[in-house]
């Protein structure tokens, strides 16, 4: 039985375009500068893929969820809301 968890990610090929994205990401973050994922942002927006970012000021790299618990989830949850709607008209 093939279960897909999200649309695009499971045991069937999907079109990549299906899957939103979404970065998290920081000004201060020193081992992903933030202008890296800027323009890795810019791309995949280029290519028509769907695209949600949430910028942190100040946090370390994967600090973001402990600096602010709250904005952190509800940026997943959006995400994942919008993924399991998408995944329904597949």
């Amino acid at each position: 039985h093939d279960i897909e968890v999200l649309p695009g990610v499971g045991a069937k090929p999907a079109d990549p375009k299906a899957t939103p994205r979404l970065y998290v990401y920081s000004d201060k973050d020193r081992m992903t500068l933030s202008a890296y994922v800027e323009s890795h942002i810019a791309e995949a927006r280029r290519r028509g893929l769907e695209v949600e970012a949430e910028k942190f000021d100040g946090t370390a790299h994967v600090g973001h969820m402990r600096a602010d618990p709250d904005r952190y989830w509800d940026a997943v949850s959006r995400l994942w809301r919008k993924s399991v709607k998408a995944s329904a008209k597949l």
